[in-house]
């Protein structure tokens, strides 16, 4: 919402872009990887899937918290000035924010870039007659090439990371999940997942911050599947892709130079399949060399 859909969104990076998850220390600020392992450079897709702190706070770094925390007021999530640090890429919040606005940003995704409000209340009728209808109009936050790229990387989310017990759904998914605690233990997990007719979201915790055993890819992205399952029943079965916006495009990447330089280059005509891997862009900012 505030790192990695900004960043795709100025062309900071992409999904390929290599990000060199090491140790870093900004100002004492020394955030760690959930496991307290790195992985040297890897790409913003795998950062992304595999829910790793450090690349997260490193492209906040890059693209600037006050431009971050402007993309969370057009999503209805405003944060204070004295959130506006590194570790709000982190959920690092005074205050945080509710299950419900969280949902309705995250909705976003699958709606194009289009942010909308969400409401409990849809509408209500008193004798056949309309007495009430929300109207929460919809705004442009994101281009729908962002959009579509956050969400083909938390498609690889589903496939191999950390929500990967809902890849037997029999239909494409995407999803985030996330775990915060103290260092007595968790407190909160949640798991956020979304196809283009419904945006799920779970969380588990305790209403005093007690500590809780459930990470986030554990329980809540458990519960997610069963509401997953039974949203595929009441759609009659049937649940449409993703549409792929015109101007993402597939690009060959050369994977030497990818590997051993850390480069993004295309990979020429006459490369073999072994030195060649595939990509998405958004073809604005799609390498040419």
């Amino acid at each position: 919402l505030l790192v990695y859909a900004p960043a795709f969104e100025s062309g900071a990076l992409s999904p390929a872009t290599p990000i060199l998850d090491e140790p870093i220390d900004y100002g004492g600020y020394q955030p760690k990887n959930y496991d307290g392992k790195y992985r040297g450079y890897i790409s913003a897709r795998t950062a992304i899937s595999e829910s790793l702190n450090i690349p997260a706070v490193k492209t906040l770094n890059a693209i600037g918290v006050q431009t971050a925390s402007e993309y969370l007021q057009k999503l209805s999530l405003p944060v204070s000035k004295e959130d506006e640090t590194l570790a709000l890429a982190l959920g690092g919040t005074k205050n945080g924010f509710t299950f419900s606005e969280l949902l309705s940003a995250y909705s976003t995704f699958p709606s194009d870039g289009k942010f909308q409000k969400g409401s409990f209340l849809r509408k209500i009728s008193v004798g056949g007659k309309t007495v009430y209808e929300a109207r929460n109009s919809k705004r442009a936050v994101f281009s729908p090439e962002t959009a579509y790229l956050i969400t083909d990387t938390l498609k690889t989310s589903v496939c191999s990371g950390t929500a990967k017990k809902l890849r037997s759904l029999p239909f494409s998914v995407a999803a985030k999940t996330g775990t915060a605690g103290t260092k007595k233990g968790n407190t909160d997990a949640y798991a956020f997942s979304y196809t283009p007719l419904d945006t799920v979201g779970v969380w588990l915790g305790n209403a005093d911050n007690s500590p809780i055993s459930a990470t986030g890819g554990g329980e809540p992205t458990e519960i997610s599947l069963s509401v997953h399952e039974a949203l595929f029943q009441s759609h009659g079965n049937k649940i449409p892709d993703f549409e792929k916006p015109y101007q993402v495009k597939t690009c060959r990447l050369d994977r030497y130079g990818y590997e051993r330089n850390h480069q993004l280059l295309l990979a020429d005509d006459a490369s073999t399949a072994a030195y060649q891997f595939s990509e998405i862009f958004n073809e604005s900012y799609a390498p040419t060399e």
